[in-house]
């Protein structure tokens, strides 16, 4: 599953990241399903160079590689509009085999509401706070409400669960 705002992939290379084009995310794959899991994902340019070659249970979003024997038991929630890698991921981690990120390869995306189409239309002020409000309540505790950069996101508490 690939965001329609991603616009570049790359690999991470004694710490710099380099750009490339798609062959960096069949090599992803590759690297990625060495390890058992239900979702695999990329690292986000802007922290592949500062982060671990491999991570378990981190958020994925964005760019995601579904492992479709491994996610029995998770359910597309068709009730969540914005967020739904965030839901898919609790789930994954919860009830599958949880995720997989890597850092040695990267995905780029553009800014938030730079292009047309997609979600765009749905990142309303009001959109964004109902659908944080429903990630909340699903996942109390876990989840909490909070405004970064004047709009509604999540905050995910980790250490209250045992991972």
């Amino acid at each position: 599953m690939l965001d329609d705002d991603i616009n570049e992939f790359g690999s991470v290379i004694m710490g710099k990241t380099k750009r490339g084009n798609a062959t960096a995310l069949c090599m992803a794959t590759k690297l990625l399903t060495k390890h058992k899991a239900s979702l695999y994902t990329l690292e986000l340019r802007q922290f592949a160079w500062t982060s671990d070659e491999l991570k378990r249970n981190r958020i994925a979003m964005q760019c995601v590689l579904f492992s479709v024997k491994n996610c029995q038991g998770l359910n597309y929630d068709l009730d969540i509009k914005i967020r739904e890698d965030y839901d898919l991921t609790f789930q994954s981690i919860f009830k599958g085999l949880g995720t997989i990120k890597t850092s040695k390869y990267y995905y780029g995306i553009a800014d938030m509401n730079t292009q047309e189409g997609g979600m765009q239309d749905a990142y309303t002020r009001e959109n964004e706070l109902a659908e944080v409000r429903k990630l909340c309540k699903k996942y109390p505790g876990l989840v909490e409400a909070v405004v970064k950069k004047g709009r509604y996101d999540v905050k995910i508490n980790w250490r209250k669960y045992k991972l």
